[in-house]
């Protein structure tokens, strides 16, 4: 007979392909359903976005107290009750959950900035080349104004992320949960008090994770508003700036006629040049025939001469 507290064998590939869907077990959990689309549901979704990007918006660019601030703080009264060893490893467990969170935070946060890095100068190079084109007047400033709020956006990014790097004020166990400063000795070991002290550390940081949180999601929010900015300015310019099919094909047209002008300008030219070197050779006949006439009449006289 099997011991009650031995654990089941774990489920087979295809068992645990069946637990995923309707028949899951008891005690686990299934994936975030879909919900129906109703106009009702695009409204909450409307107001909630734009109530989160205000809040993100207030975030990154508001002045912060240093240090969070406890509701209520941990002492050795309150709140009541008394840890002990196992209760102690359960608060460790927690105040390293908390800095496994913060250092993905932090990887997360280094990671957007080189994105940032990168899109920034795309970004502003793009919005230079919009406002290079020849567009008519109304195209030219939608196209500027949404490359402003482009540039705008990436900027705010940079501004959150380069916030979320800066934030310090973690507080930590130190010297004084071993040593006490009132009679300079070590203290003896309480697993209540060193419990107490790692739940207050641990809230304290879990506030500043959060600090931290926003200022990431604003910097993802802002880079991707700046985005789709550039992106729809791109198919602004895009949009003005192609020719239709009919300029094309005018285009195509006179670039045949201009080149049958050409070849038959460069016939002429040919036949003119065929006709000066007709002309040259005959001229360059003529003047050899009369040198060899020349040459010749002095000598005839020569042998006259001779014979008298």
């Amino acid at each position: 007979m099997a011991d009650s507290n031995t654990l089941p064998p774990a489920p087979s590939g295809s068992e645990s392909r069946r637990s995923a869907g309707d028949e899951a077990p008891k005690y686990s959990a299934v994936a975030p359903r879909p919900q129906r689309l109703t106009l009702a549901l695009l409204w909450q979704v409307w107001k909630g976005g734009w109530r989160r990007f205000g809040h993100f918006l207030g975030h990154t660019l508001s002045f912060f107290d240093p240090s969070p601030i406890a509701k209520a703080d941990i002492t050795r009264t309150a709140p009541g009750g008394t840890l002990d060893e196992k209760q102690v490893a359960v608060c460790e467990h927690l105040a390293a959950s908390a800095e496994a969170r913060l250092a993905k935070l932090e990887q997360k946060a280094s990671t957007l900035l080189s994105v940032i890095v990168v899109v920034g100068p795309l970004v502003a190079s793009a919005a230079v080349f919009a406002a290079s084109q020849p567009l008519p007047a109304g195209a030219r400033v939608a196209v500027l104004a949404v490359d402003f709020l482009a540039l705008i956006s990436t900027l705010l990014a940079s501004i959150g992320v380069m916030r979320a790097l800066a934030v310090r004020g973690f507080e930590e166990l130190f010297l004084n949960t071993v040593i006490d400063p009132t009679t300079d000795t070590i203290r003896q070991y309480d697993p209540d008090f060193f419990g107490r002290g790692l739940l207050h550390t641990t809230a304290m940081r879990q506030a500043v994770i959060e600090h931290i949180a926003d200022f990431i999601r604003a910097g993802q929010l802002f880079l991707w508003v700046g985005l789709i900015a550039a992106m729809l300015a791109g198919a602004l310019v895009l949009g003005f700036v192609n020719p239709p099919r009919d300029s094309l094909m005018g285009v195509s047209t006179t670039a045949v006629r201009v080149e049958r002008e050409v070849d038959s300008s460069l016939a002429a030219t040919a036949d003119r040049v065929a006709r000066i070197e007709a002309r040259y050779d005959s001229a360059l006949s003529a003047i050899e025939t009369r040198l060899d006439s020349l040459a010749q009449g002095p000598a005839k006289d020569s042998r006259r001469g001779s014979r008298h």
